[in-house]
């Protein structure tokens, strides 16, 4: 049988649970590091990642952040699979990054530590699977 396929917002929610779970100190670098919140647009797919009491907080919707993201679930993928690194995604052409050099600085800082963590959480190879059938079901 075939996982169920997941958005974006649920593959970040989910492994960002798993993340603080598993991977406490990578998810307290992602805390400190993400410039206040993050607009994020993935495909047709748009959220606000934001920190409020000490945790990640998601919605979606379009709302205004210090640092906004567009790409797509291909050029997700390929960030997480390490053939593609952020810097090389913006310079390409697949992810388009928005705000201030701090901000970006900060954001760069709290993806590696998300991608660092991640990786390490128990659920994250079955859920990655389930973003990859997204799309193709």
């Amino acid at each position: 049988m075939k996982p169920r396929a997941v958005s974006f917002l649920e593959l970040l929610r989910t492994s960002l649970w798993y993340m603080a779970r598993d991977a406490p100190r990578a998810y307290s670098m992602l805390l400190r590091a993400i410039p206040g919140s993050v607009s994020i647009q993935v495909d047709q797919e748009i959220l606000l990642v934001r920190v409020e009491s000490g945790r990640l907080m998601l919605q979606s919707g379009r709302y205004w952040a210090p640092v906004s993201l567009q790409t797509s679930r291909e050029a997700i993928l390929s960030l997480i699979d390490g053939r593609l690194r952020l810097l090389a995604a913006v310079k390409g052409g697949q992810l388009s990054l928005y705000g201030k050099a701090p901000d970006l600085i900060g954001f760069d800082v709290a993806f590696r530590a998300y991608v660092h963590g991640a990786v390490r959480s128990s659920a994250f190879p079955e859920l990655l699977a389930r973003y990859r059938n997204t799309g193709h079901e």
